[in-house]
């Protein structure tokens, strides 16, 4: 499946059912799985939060009275309230849902979208990158990097760290370290808190499968880390 075909899937998603074909191409287009993840999102939250909206009588009449009062040069037909309202109450949640996203353009909506980044970026510099060297101040490199320290991660033992450098996740400047273990390489990426439209608790390690990668995310104090290997 392409892309164009995965968007004429999600223009007739709600009366045809998700194939294996749609799931493969998921695992393997970020942009795609992103727009679906969005859809689903918009779909839960229309669900859970738009109801149906009765207008108040007095409000209805008042302004059915402002419409023709003195002055009001030209009679308009008057519209059954209950017609308009519910389309009104979702033009307006759709504000809603969606400024979110305008004013965070510089943050991670979802574990999953952070490691669909995180992913992409491994195996085009990682991976392929061979001339990457490590800083000795980890601190002192992201506050000129990245404008705030960060601390050292916890890495497997005997991991190497062999490379860092200033990364770009989706809209979002992260730090990004590269370590080699018995040949092996991994990222690891470093990103303030703040960065997340999302909670992780303290001490608790959340791991995924997606693909061919293990990824995994944790907090350490006010920073977010996330290990791609």
């Amino acid at each position: 499946m392409k892309c164009q075909e995965f968007k004429q899937w999600m223009q007739d998603h709600e009366a045809v059912e998700m194939t294996d074909s749609v799931h493969e191409h998921l695992e393997k287009c970020c942009n795609c799985k992103q727009i679906f993840i969005l859809d689903q999102q918009l779909d839960e939250k229309l669900r859970t939060i738009l109801q149906p909206v009765e207008v108040p009588e007095l409000l209805r009449e008042r302004l059915e009275q402002n419409l023709y009062a003195p002055g009001y040069r030209k009679r308009r037909t008057v519209v059954s309230w209950k017609k308009w309202v519910p389309a009104l109450a979702t033009a307006v949640l759709l504000v809603f849902l969606l400024l979110p996203f305008a004013q965070r353009q510089d943050s991670f909506s979802s574990m999953d979208q952070l490691s669909q980044y995180a992913i992409a970026d491994h195996e085009n510099h990682a991976l392929k990158d061979n001339s990457v060297t490590g800083p000795k101040d980890l601190g002192a490199w992201a506050s000129d990097e990245l404008g705030y320290s960060v601390g050292w991660p916890e890495v497997p033992r005997g991991a190497k760290l062999i490379g860092a450098s200033k990364c770009r996740l989706g809209n979002c400047d992260t730090a990004h370290l590269i370590y080699s273990q018995m040949g092996t390489r991994f990222s690891v990426y470093i990103f303030s808190e703040k960065k997340a439209d999302f909670e992780l608790v303290s001490g608790r390690v959340y791991s995924f499968r997606v693909g061919n990668h293990n990824v995994k995310l944790w907090k350490s104090q006010n920073q977010i880390q996330a290990m791609v290997t």
